[in-house]
């Protein structure tokens, strides 16, 4: 994304705004933000 577009900083701002939300209606003391970039879907091992 963007440094520069702010309709996409408004989309991220809302995302997080839905989050704190939930973490308040669920009692939560903290939001753990895990920004690393996952390509592959999970997988079980064996």
């Amino acid at each position: 994304m963007d440094w520069f577009d702010d309709p996409a900083w408004e989309n991220i701002e809302d995302h997080w705004r839905i989050a704190a939300w939930l973490a308040r209606q669920g009692n939560l003391k903290s939001i753990l933000f895990d920004p690393e970039r996952y390509n592959q879907p999970f997988s079980e091992t064996s």
